[in-house]
């Protein structure tokens, strides 16, 4: 893969998906600019790291061989606050009691229960690499499963509010309708959608286009109405292309 595509590729993730150390593995693979990669190390400025791929994405580089020590510190830094997720999963989980939850929850309490585990093997794994490479791509790895945990438990938080006001109320019925696979796939199903549509340009891509929102407009308040979240700035952008918050 160019570097172009490398780089734009990552500029066009959204930015509450987008990961700092993987944007400045990348500058630190092309760039030769010792003064913004130490900046950087130390800042770890985001706004920061993509004004710079922006400037550099059409420009023809060439990769380096050996990869910028400061590499190191952002790399150690980025893993912290799963490293710390993963010493203390009970603390996670304390208010929670798998037996009190459906089924279909309680499969999901035990993938993130075996997500733990295996994120402690990594950590225990990345403690014994030297190689910043192999050390970001095993970060990567930690950050697939610490998002996996995170999807897991808003669906169990959402289970467990609708159920505490549910009682409160003195309502016998309890929101349990929404499947944590579809949840996790309409989420995908948007995030993607929302690059698609930048794409989709032009009076040939109108049909593609509009089928596309129509499609993202429902699962986004399908999301809505069960209880899913989500960050102000994708609302945002969502709405940019008409999409309706009916919730």
């Amino acid at each position: 893969m160019s570097n172009k595509n490398e780089i734009t590729e990552w500029l066009e993730i959204p930015d509450e998906d987008k990961v700092f150390a993987e944007g400045y593995k990348l500058f630190c693979k092309y760039s030769r600019n010792r003064s913004v990669i130490n900046f950087l190390a130390r800042k770890q400025r985001m706004s920061k790291l993509v004004y710079e791929l922006d400037k550099m994405k059409d420009w023809e580089l060439k990769e380096k061989k050996v990869i910028s020590k400061p590499l190191l510190k952002v790399i150690e830094s980025s893993v912290s606050k799963t490293e710390q997720k993963e010493k203390d999963p009970v603390k996670e989980q304390k208010n929670v009691k798998r037996e009190d939850l459906p089924e279909e929850l309680k499969e999901v309490f035990d993938k993130i229960s075996e997500a733990y585990k295996i994120m402690r093997a990594k950590h225990e794994k990345l403690k014994l690499l030297t190689n910043d490479i192999d050390r970001s791509d095993l970060i990567k790895e930690i950050h697939d499963l610490d998002d996996h945990i995170t999807e897991g438990w808003k669906t169990i938080d959402n289970f467990v509010e609708n159920k505490t006001e549910n009682t409160d109320t003195n309502s016998q019925t309890v929101n349990t309708t929404l499947d944590p696979k579809k949840v996790s796939r309409d989420r995908k199903y948007i995030t993607q959608g929302l690059k698609d549509l930048e794409k989709l340009t032009g009076e040939e891509n109108q049909k593609k286009r509009d089928g596309k929102i129509q499609e993202m407009n429902k699962r986004f308040n399908d999301l809505l109405s069960g209880g899913e979240n989500f960050a102000d700035e994708t609302i945002e952008k969502l709405k940019i292309y008409g999409i309706e918050i009916k919730c």
